[in-house]
């Protein structure tokens, strides 16, 4: 990345031991409210390592991050956990194993004098593990300020898990065909992802006119399943096709996507 002046924000796993380092040394900092961001609820330390590729170097800014939110979601999800963890040993009854495998080192077990057990949460060990959890870590070679870099960072964040929703809609993620018919399934999947996008705008568009519209569990997912119970069968005596009735919350779908009712009846040749 240096040699081709390519700007980045990057995440960083915490495994690496230069990273384990940095938090044990400036732990102190990121406890400390002149570190903090309240609007970001997130504390932030910034130091500056030398990168070398051949004669190029580069200097490239390390965030360390501690995301406050973080350490009450673990701390309450090891404890609710390992209280059904204890509820299921008094009961003497079996601790789901995968359950055990990723919380079993949370349960301490007491022996008591009359040789009973009695189980308890190692709450030093929990309290651990929620403070590892708010530990977060960016790289960049173009942004100096922590909090700009975080903000950047989870912007893009929101952008994949849009993506990700878009491929799920058009079944994107999945290229069954061969290397010569990629370009027509891509040209498919942009097709009704656009097709897709102006409902929804189309739809927003119209309840911002009339506040009592709904798309139906705001989903558009949902709101296509209602147009597809909309059917025509065709007579047996005649050379034509008959709509089924429209029920009220129906023709409200057809409403939010500004199409007109199909007519009640299609004549064959009619078009």
């Amino acid at each position: 990345m240096i040699n081709i002046d390519l700007s980045f924000v990057q995440g960083v796993k915490r495994q690496e031991d230069v990273i384990k380092r940095a938090f044990k040394k400036h732990r102190a900092s990121l406890k400390n409210g002149a570190f903090y961001n309240g609007r970001l609820r997130a504390s932030a330390f910034t130091y500056k390592e030398e990168w070398e590729q051949g004669q190029l170097k580069c200097p490239v800014y390390v965030h360390l991050y501690r995301l406050d939110e973080r350490y009450e979601q673990q701390r309450a999800l090891i404890w609710e956990n390992v209280a059904k963890m204890i509820e299921l040993k008094q009961r003497q009854e079996r601790v789901p194993s995968d359950q055990w495998d990723n919380y079993g080192r949370y349960l301490v077990e007491r022996k008591n004098e009359d040789g009973s057990s009695t189980w308890m949460i190692d709450t030093a060990r929990m309290d651990l593990a929620a403070e590892k959890a708010t530990q977060f870590v960016l790289r960049s070679n173009c942004i100096s300020n922590p909090f700009e870099a975080l903000e950047i960072y989870r912007h893009r964040g929101i952008v994949e898990q849009d993506f990700n929703q878009m491929k799920n809609w058009v079944d994107g993620d999945r290229l069954r065909v061969g290397a010569k018919a990629v370009q027509g399934k891509m040209l498919v999947t942009v097709l009704a992802t656009t097709l897709r996008m102006m409902m929804l705008f189309t739809a927003k568009a119209v309840i911002e006119k009339n506040p009592g519209y709904r798309i139906p569990n705001d989903s558009i997912d949902y709101l296509l399943k209602s147009l597809e119970m909309v059917k025509a069968e065709k007579r047996k005596n005649a050379n034509a096709w008959v709509r089924n009735t429209i029920p009220a919350k129906r023709r409200r779908c057809f409403e939010l996507l500004e199409l007109p009712e199909p007519p009640r009846t299609l004549l064959v040749g009619s078009w």
